[in-house]
């Protein structure tokens, strides 16, 4: 396409690029393929785009712990909900929870996820919303809350259907928490995490719908 007059399909790739090094940890990549994607975005006016791209180079610099992240992660958020890119919104709700609770930072974990929960189910989008849910779990976890967290956990693996990698931050907190409260399972239930998360199939889930 860069042998092609500029347009929103190089953007998009762009942006794809950076998506793609991101899920595989290459942070300065991603922030590089980003960035351009959002100054050829900005050029053209593609604002879904822009808020695609903003949303890779802010989990980037998030998780490589430089700054700059939670103002791009924000204005990625705040453009979606603006602009009704459901989807997008719910990608950032995701990335950007997973963060704050990755980094214990309760009081924006907390916000992230009341309001991802409930933007999630309000618009049928049942994937994130359950991975969402898994994700409080994990939270309250670190709060030591562990029969709140066993109990959404458990309410997550009921459902039926659902991706492996939206159950696996629940699969995994159940159990961690049955074995810090010394009760019968808890190995076995992360030896399963365990299984699950190396299959390829479900590395290929993760890529497509977890860093999302």
């Amino acid at each position: 396409m860069e042998n092609l007059p500029p347009g929103p399909e190089l953007a998009m790739a762009y942006s794809t690029c950076s998506q793609l090094h991101m899920l595989h940890y290459r942070f300065d990549e991603a922030i590089e393929w980003g960035l351009r994607a959002i100054t050829l975005a900005d050029r053209l006016g593609e604002v879904e785009t822009r808020v695609h791209a903003l949303n890779n180079v802010g989990t980037s610099l998030l998780f490589d712990d430089r700054p700059g992240g939670r103002e791009r992660m924000e204005e990625s958020l705040a453009l979606a909900l603006e602009r009704g890119f459901h989807d997008h919104a719910a990608r950032a709700y995701t990335n950007y929870a997973e963060y704050a609770v990755v980094s214990k930072d309760f009081a924006l974990a907390e916000r992230l996820l009341s309001e991802g929960i409930v933007f999630a189910a309000r618009h049928d989008l049942d994937s994130p919303a359950q991975y969402l849910l898994g994700r409080q779990a994990q939270l309250r976890m670190e709060q030591s809350r562990f029969r709140d967290a066993e109990t959404i956990a458990q309410g997550v693996m009921k459902l039926e259907r659902l991706p492996v990698v939206m159950h696996l931050p629940a699969l995994t907190v159940l159990g961690r928490v049955r074995v810090r409260l010394g009760e019968p399972g808890g190995p076995a239930l992360l030896q399963q995490a365990l299984e699950e998360g190396l299959r390829p199939a479900s590395c290929n889930a993760s890529c497509r719908s977890v860093w999302r």
